[in-house]
């Protein structure tokens, strides 16, 4: 199972290719959704990573693609996202097993 990661942020499409995850930095909605269609029906492609400005951006998009596809779309944070990593996989965690904070 691969990973791959859609963004706006070069040093984060730097840092996962650093890791040995392909992804695409996306300038526009066109390129984003065009990408997110290929990237969905790739059967290689186990999981989508998709970093936290480029979701609030076009979050009306990711909202109508997440109920249409099949495959996990996850949100992490940029390099330059004003969230800490800790802070969003805790809250992600408390989230999913249905912890108030």
């Amino acid at each position: 199972m691969k990973f791959f990661l859609l963004t706006k942020d070069v040093q984060s499409y730097i840092g996962f290719r650093l890791a040995g995850i392909d992804g695409e930095v996306i300038e526009n909605s066109a390129v984003l959704l065009k990408r997110l269609n290929k990237v969905c029906s790739d059967t290689s492609i186990g999981v989508v990573l998709v970093t936290d400005d480029l979701v609030r951006e076009y979050k009306e998009l990711f909202l109508k693609i997440k109920a249409q596809k099949n495959k996990p779309i996850i949100e992490i944070p940029a390099s330059n996202s004003e969230y800490s990593v800790k802070e969003s996989i805790e809250s992600y965690i408390n989230n999913v097993i249905g912890v108030e904070s």
